[in-house]
C-alpha cells in the first residue's frame, strides 16, 4: 500500500485515486456477495424450518437467533477483535464463519434430515444446528457488516463520501435478485432434501468472498488514515475561519481588520505546510492530536443512529415474517382477483416479492447520493422516515400483491434513510474514535433489532400480521421524534 506497492502519492505515502477506487469496487463486490447470502438466508430459512423440519411454531427461531447474536456479539467483535487486528482480518474471518454456518444449516437438513411425514417434526438435533447455524451467521454478520464503516471513513473522503456509500449499497440491488433467485433454483440441488443445495450455494458464495478478501482487498495503513485525517482537519480549520471572516464583514468589522486576519491565515497555511510534522515525519506521536468534542456529546452521531435503528426495526418486523405470510395465504387459497401471484408456486411468490423488495432497497442508492448533496442528510431522513411509516399501511390489504406493494415502498424510503445516516454517521467522529463509535452504533441499532425479531413471531402465531405493523409504525414515530428532538438542540444550544 506503500511506495513499494505503486500505490501511494506525493512523499508520504497517501494512497492514490487509483488504490481508493479499486478497492472500493472490489468491496462493493464483497458487499454484492455478502448481501446475496443474506437474502438468500432471509427468503429460505424460515420456511426451511418450518416446511424442510417440521417445526413450524419455530418458524423464525433461527432468524431471530441470528439477529440477537449479530448484536450481543458486536462489543466483542468492535470493542476487542476490531482494535486489535483491524478491519482486514476481521472480513476475513467473518466470511469463513459465514462458510461453516451456511455448511452447518445444509448439515442440519441434508444428514438429520426432515420429518418422515407431513405435519410432524424432524430430529430435535436439525432444529438445534438450524439455530446455531444461524447464531454463527450473526456473528459473521457482526463483522462483515463493518463493509459500508469502511465506506464511508476509510476509502474515502469528505468530497466523495455519499458517493461512496451510495455505490456500495448499489450492488444490494444486484443481490435482492440473485439471493431469492438462486434460492428458488437450488432448493432442489440436493436430493431428496429440500433447501439444503440453497445453503450450500451461500457456503460457496462466502468462500469466494474469503478468497477476494485475503488475495486482492487492500487498506490504507493506519499512518496513512491519520495522515489524511490531519489534512481534512486543517482543511476543516481553514474554512471555519473564512466562515468567522465572513460573519465579521457582516456585522461591519472592518476592512483592514479582515485583511490583516487573512494575511495572517494565509502566513499560517504556509507555515503548517512547512513545520506540519503529519506531512513530513512518519514517526509522530497521534495520540496527542486533541479530539474536540467526543462522539457520544454530538447530536448528528444520536441522530444517525436513531434513524438507523428505527428504520431497521420496521426492516427487521416485516421482512421476517413476509414468507411464512405469503405461505399461509397459499395455504388458504386465496383467490383474490388482485391477486395476480396466486397462481404460482409459493416458495416462487416469496422469491419474487422478496427479490423485488430488495431490488427496491438498493437501487436508488445512486440517486439518494445525488439529492443528499443537494438538500442534506436529515432532511432526507425525515422525509422518507414519514413515507416508510406510510408504507406499512399497504399490508392491510390482506393479499402478496398488497404485501408486494408495501414492501417496494418500504425498500425504496429505507434506502433512503440508510445512506442518509451512514453519510452522517461517517462525518459525525474523529479517526481516533471510529471503532468505540461505530461498535455502540452496531450494538444499539442490531440489538433491538434482535429483541423485535425474537417477538414477531409470538406476535404473528398469536395475533397475525396487524400487532407487528402497529408496532413498526410506532417505532418510526418514536424515532422521528427523537431526531427532531435533536434538532431543536441543536437549535437551541447555537
Amino acid at each position: 500500500m506503500g511506495k513499494a506497492n505503486g500505490e501511494s502519492g506525493g512523499n508520504i505515502g497517501i494512497p492514490s485515486t487509483k488504490f481508493y477506487i479499486r478497492n472500493n469496487v472490489l468491496l462493493s463486490l464483497c458487499y454484492l456477495i455478502n448481501t446475496t447470502v443474506t437474502f438468500a438466508y432471509v427468503n429460505t430459512t424460515a420456511v426451511a424450518t418450518s416446511v424442510g423440519l417440521g417445526y413450524e411454531q419455530y418458524a423464525l427461531l433461527p432468524l431471530a437467533m441470528w439477529v440477537v447474536c449479530s448484536g450481543v456479539s458486536n462489543p466483542f467483535v468492535g470493542g476487542l477483535l476490531l482494535p486489535r487486528f483491524g478491519y482486514h482480518l476481521m472480513f476475513v474471518t467473518g466470511t469463513s464463519l459465514g462458510c461453516l454456518a451456511s455448511l452447518m444449516c445444509a448439515t442440519s437438513l441434508s444428514v438429520v434430515g426432515p420429518p418422515e411425514r407431513v405435519g410432524e417434526s424432524g430430529h430435535p438435533l436439525s432444529l438445534v444446528l438450524m439455530v446455531l447455524g444461524n447464531g454463527m451467521l450473526g456473528v459473521a454478520t457482526s463483522m462483515t457488516r463493518y463493509y459500508r464503516h469502511v465506506a464511508s471513513s476509510v476509502l474515502t473522503t469528505d468530497e466523495y463520501r455519499s458517493y461512496t456509500i451510495a455505490t456500495l449499497v448499489t450492488g444490494g440491488s444486484m443481490a435482492g435478485v440473485l439471493g431469492p433467485m438462486i434460492s428458488y433454483f437450488s432448493v432442489d440441488l440436493i436430493e431428496p432434501r429440500p433447501y439444503a443445495g440453497v445453503f450450500f450455494v451461500t457456503a460457496c458464495l462466502d468462500f469466494a468472498q474469503t478468497l477476494i478478501l485475503i488475495f486482492f482487498f487492500r487498506l490504507p495503513t493506519e499512518a496513512q488514515l491519520r495522515v489524511v485525517d490531519a489534512q481534512q482537519r486543517r482543511r476543516d480549520a481553514e474554512e471555519q475561519r473564512r466562515v468567522a471572516a465572513a460573519a465579521k464583514r457582516t456585522a461591519g468589522e472592518s476592512d483592514a481588520l479582515l485583511d490583516d486576519g487573512d494575511n495572517h491565515r494565509e502566513g499560517k497555511h504556509v507555515q503548517d505546510e512547512e513545520t506540519d510534522p503529519l506531512l513530513h515525519s512518519k514517526s509522530v506521536n497521534f495520540d496527542e492530536i486533541p479530539v474536540q468534542i467526543k462522539f457520544w456529546k454530538r447530536p448528528i452521531y444520536w441522530q444517525a443512529l436513531i434513524a438507523m435503528a428505527s428504520s431497521n426495526v420496521t426492516m427487521v418486523s416485516v421482512m421476517g415474517i413476509t414468507p411464512l405470510v405469503i405461505t399461509d395465504l397459499a395455504e388458504e387459497n386465496e383467490t383474490d382477483e388482485m391477486n395476480g401471484l396466486a397462481s404460482l408456486d409459493p416458495f416462487l411468490q416469496v422469491s419474487i416479492v422478496v427479490a423485488a423488495h430488495v431490488v427496491a432497497m438498493y437501487a436508488p442508492s445512486i440517486p439518494f447520493g445525488i439529492l443528499m448533496k443537494r438538500i442534506g442528510c436529515l432532511p432526507l431522513i425525515y422525509i422518507n422516515l414519514v413515507f416508510l411509516a406510510g408504507g406499512l399501511g399497504a399490508f392491510f390489504l390482506g393479499n402478496v400483491v398488497g404485501i408486494l406493494v408495501g414492501l417496494l415502498f418500504i425498500g425504496v424510503t429505507w434506502n433512503a434513510v440508510f445512506v442518509s445516516s451512514s453519510t452522517l454517521l461517517g462525518s459525525a467522529y474523529m479517526l481516533e474514535e471510529k471503532y468505540r463509535a461505530q461498535t455502540v452504533h452496531d450494538v444499539l441499532v442490531y440489538s433491538l433489532g434482535g429483541i423485535f425479531s425474537l417477538s414477531v413471531g409470538a406476535l404473528y402465531a398469536s395475533f397475525g400480521l396487524t400487532p407487528i405493523i402497529i408496532v413498526s409504525e410506532v417505532a418510526l414515530s418514536l424515532g422521528l421524534a427523537a431526531i427532531l428532538s435533536l434538532d431543536l438542540y441543536k437549535y437551541l444550544h447555537k
